[in-house]
């Protein structure tokens, strides 16, 4: 049950709409759903709910060929998902 206040499911439903799109080849209707997901997150500052659009988005580039469109979609998950420490780093 969401309201069309619920920005986290109007995100939700906008990324899985993207990814439906992208398996039908429907590839710049994706594109538009995938970036829309991602401005609906920031606008309302859901800096969480930005991290799988972002993830998708930039698989969806990289399968298309389009590794030079992924970069600021990388730095983006970067700021918002840390580097997992290494094992080393978890003892100390």
């Amino acid at each position: 049950n969401a309201s069309p206040e619920d920005t986290s499911c109007k995100i939700a439903a906008t990324t899985a709409l993207a990814a439906v799109r992208a398996a039908q080849g429907r590839d710049d209707e994706a594109e538009e759903l995938f970036r829309s997901a991602l401005e609906l997150a920031h606008a309302g500052n859901f800096e969480v709910f930005e991290i799988e659009p972002l993830e998708r988005l930039t698989d969806f580039l990289r399968d298309r060929g389009r590794d030079d469109d992924t970069a600021p979609y990388e730095a983006r998950l970067a700021e918002l998902v840390p580097p997992a420490p290494t094992s080393t780093e978890r003892i100390a």
